[in-house]
């Protein structure tokens, strides 16, 4: 209410009146992508939630919860800043390969910086990180965030990158299929791997 009419009022000599079903084919084909994506991202952050229900009593099930929404709560303030920066950037110089291929790896490089020690810490102090934001009891949860975060740590700077890439490029469809392959591959592990025990099943992440 209050942004519209100030832009418009200074941007008045730039405005005009203009409407293209071919861009708004473009915007919906894009837009239907980018929500399908989301929807198996998302399946791919809580998958292993669901399936613990599978193997374990309930209060398991409860700490990777607990555990899993602490931990990726984490590591969004300091990833989300990267790739939303990400995106814009490589789709300003898709057209231009060299350009692209450098702005890629030095953000990449600078967010592996961060968010590998970031997990490596959070590895290591798990225990001070679980009594710190949840409190003494939940300190049964502290082997579960260990383990969380060097999974998350190296999703973060390596395969969620990687889809920035395809959706950049206007590769909608590759995106999607490679969100599938990396949720039937976490599916695959965790049932593979998660019978046995809990630290496995985690690790299967």
């Amino acid at each position: 209410v209050i942004q519209t009419p100030i832009l418009i009022f200074a941007c008045r000599k730039h405005l005009k009146i203009y409407f293209s079903f071919a861009v708004l084919k473009r915007m919906f084909v894009f837009s239907f992508a980018m929500i399908i994506e989301s929807i198996i991202i998302w399946f791919c952050a809580w998958s292993s939630t669901f399936l613990a229900a599978n193997f374990f009593n309930s209060t398991s099930v409860g700490l990777i919860k607990v555990g899993n929404t602490t931990v990726n709560s984490i590591f969004n303030l300091f990833s989300i800043p990267f790739i939303s920066v990400l995106f814009p950037t490589l789709s300003r110089l898709k057209d231009n390969d060299k350009e692209f291929e450098d702005a890629f790896h030095r953000i990449q490089s600078v967010a592996t910086a961060i968010i590998v020690p970031l997990g490596i810490g959070g590895y290591f102090y798990s225990t001070a990180i679980c009594s710190i934001l949840l409190g003494p009891e939940w300190g049964e949860a502290s082997n579960v965030i260990a383990l969380l975060t060097v999974n998350i740590a190296i999703a973060t700077s390596t395969s969620y990158f990687l889809s920035e890439v395809f959706r950049s490029k206007g590769h909608f469809v590759s995106s999607i299929i490679y969100q599938v392959i990396m949720l039937v591959l976490s599916i695959g592990l965790h049932l593979l791997m998660g019978r046995d025990s809990i630290d496995l099943f985690l690790t299967a992440g």
